[in-house]
């Protein structure tokens, strides 16, 4: 029964998806080890936890591959209520400041934001099919998804992690602009959202507040402030054309470059594999993205099409602005690199998504085989 479920599996889409695995282990066992051993006296402590979350991942993957993603609409409003209390659970448990984290018995399980992610894709998807005859009236259509959202997003402001909130909201209002949605109500949306965006962030004086300021002043405050900005373009920079060699990273050791096995491991692999590394990998991450808009236009319902846009804008736009604020066009977010990054939820979530990813272009070849017979 297994071997006849793999049959159909979208052959290409796995290979993309296990070599961006392998490469993605080998490369956060070489930004990790050195920390790894000085902090725990283990050079693969992260690596044998990444491991075990990317069998997990692979496990759930399956699972969704064979789960009729269809079903997924229906019960999209419980996913997301569920993700929703999740998240507050998080924020009124915790006794830190920050509220990122679902911590149980004292043992970190997932990052909350990384569920809802997920959730608001799936039910974003399934209100734009059942709504696509009013999706274009703003009291109608756009006012009810976008309160939604904004509920969702707003929880997870308050964490704090305007960062994540902010990007689930980009990948969202692609979406909703290619379901339908008036480009003047999202403009409106940003344009109204905007001031009070910018009034938190200078209300709260934080860490948000002077990242920005660091990234207008990138020569200032190289000890402090930029110093993670500055010694991942030294890394990036040493790599060359050709690289370091895999290993021979000099920016991974403890004290140069902190959190360089989550945040910052991209300047790791342009300082050990170089330029054409970079672009290799880079080449991986646009493969899967035009894989997976593929699997959308040949989508067999308009809820396939927009789960699968929504599963690729996730990973690719994640994808860019890690990149982008390791070589300093965006100020530092802390969100992580697919498929590369340290952290748990993130790689989970990733290979859920890629499962959910599969059975679409699974049904899509089924649907393709009716149409030949009928």
């Amino acid at each position: 029964m297994m071997i006849k479920h793999f049959e159909h599996f979208d052959k290409q889409l796995i290979i993309i998806t296990l070599i961006l695995l392998s490469v993605g282990s080998i490369m956060l066992f070489s930004a990790s080890s050195h920390y790894a051993n000085e902090t725990f006296g283990n050079h693969t402590y992260f690596f044998n936890k990444h491991i075990l979350r990317i069998l997990i991942g692979i496990i759930l993957m399956f699972f969704l591959s064979i789960f009729d993603y269809k079903n997924l609409k229906y019960i999209s409003t419980i996913l997301l209520i569920f993700s929703f209390l999740i998240v507050m659970i998080a924020h009124f448990t915790s006794d830190s400041k920050t509220s990122r984290w679902l911590i149980v018995g004292g043992k970190t399980l997932f990052t909350t934001s990384d569920l809802s992610r997920m959730t608001l894709v799936i039910f974003t998807s399934y209100y734009l099919e059942k709504s696509y005859r009013y999706i274009k009236d703003f009291k109608r259509g756009f006012l009810p998804i976008i309160t939604i959202i904004g509920i969702n997003l707003l929880a997870i402001v308050l964490q704090p992690d305007l960062s994540t909130s902010l990007t689930i909201g980009m990948i969202l209002s692609i979406l909703l602009f290619i379901g339908g949605v008036r480009l003047k109500h999202l403009i409106i949306l940003v344009c109204t959202t905007l001031p009070f965006i910018l009034f938190y962030i200078w209300l709260q004086k934080g860490y948000q507040w002077q990242r920005i300021i660091n990234w207008l002043n990138p020569n200032h405050h190289l000890d402090a402030g930029n110093y993670q900005s500055s010694q991942a373009l030294l890394g990036l920079g040493n790599g060359g054309l050709l690289g370091q060699g895999l290993g021979n990273s000099i920016i991974k050791f403890p004290g140069l470059l902190p959190e360089i096995q989550t945040d910052f491991i991209f300047s790791v692999i342009g300082e050990e594999l170089g330029f054409f590394g970079i672009i290799l990998i880079l080449f991986l991450f646009v493969w899967l993205f035009f894989k997976g808009m593929l699997i959308a236009k040949n989508a067999s319902d308009a809820f396939g099409m927009y789960l699968a846009i929504g599963i690729v804008l996730n990973i690719k736009l994640y994808v860019l602005i890690n990149i982008s604020y390791v070589v300093g066009f965006l100020p530092t977010t802390g969100l992580p690199l697919p498929f590369f990054s340290y952290g748990g939820s993130n790689i989970i979530i990733t290979l859920m998504s890629i499962g959910i990813l599969n059975n679409i272009s699974m049904k899509n070849k089924f649907s393709n085989i009716k149409r030949t017979i009928f």
